[in-house]
């Protein structure tokens, strides 16, 4: 049996691990980090570039859709109406929105998030104009219904696009089947609660609740 000291011997002779591996190793996690980087901010400046053409289509679609003589509840209706349709068919920008506060803004330098928070913050104004031009009764409740309407649409995303497993799941057990989410309709009845309630608060009709 080889000797404690005779091994020692062997180990000393033996070429330690060389500097050039390390290197290589950090250079390669370096890389990799940095194309993280390089890809989030990327795709940053995607949902940029979609959320301002979504914003620039919008004034058209609610002018045709929304009828300025209706009543202020038929008006939130087709206001929530108009919105979902506009983004029903633009899932890059939908899937966008549902990773950029849990995913895309974790892994960017924070020049890139400034930029980006600075033209989202633009975007969401632009909403909360239109929104309080098509629907004046929200006042200044429209800027916080912009905001929800941005957030609802990336939290129904996520929801109506289950994984494998829960898919799996509604095919097993249909009565599991009923809370599969249509994006669409999941999408159009959040908004119209949304613009409801947010018109309430803004008339002083929201309801009383006891504490």
């Amino acid at each position: 049996m080889m000797s404690l000291a005779h091994s020692s011997s062997i180990a000393s002779r033996s070429p330690p691990l060389t500097t050039s591996s390390t290197k290589r190793r950090t250079t390669a996690m370096f890389a990799s980090a940095l194309t993280a980087l390089c890809l989030e901010a990327i795709l940053l400046e995607q949902l940029d570039g979609l959320w301002r053409t979504w914003t620039a289509d919008l004034p058209a679609l609610l002018t045709a859709g929304i009828d300025q003589d209706a009543p202020v509840g038929l008006r939130g209706d087709q206001f929530a109406a108009v919105l979902t349709a506009s983004v029903a068919d633009r899932r890059v920008l939908c899937d966008l929105l549902s990773s950029q506060a849990g995913v895309l803004e974790h892994n960017v330098s924070a020049q890139v998030a400034a930029r980006y928070k600075r033209a989202a913050v633009d975007h969401v104004i632009d909403l909360a104009a239109l929104a309080r031009h098509h629907v004046p009764e929200l006042e200044d409740r429209a800027g916080q219904l912009a905001a929800a309407v941005i957030m609802s649409i990336g939290a129904v995303w996520t929801h109506a696009r289950p994984s494998e497993a829960m898919l799996a799941a509604y095919r097993a057990d249909p009565s599991l089947a009923a809370y599969k989410m249509d994006f669409a309709a999941g999408l159009q009845d959040m908004l119209t609660t949304l613009t409801a309630g947010a018109v309430a608060r803004a008339l002083g009709t929201e309801p009383v609740t006891e504490r």
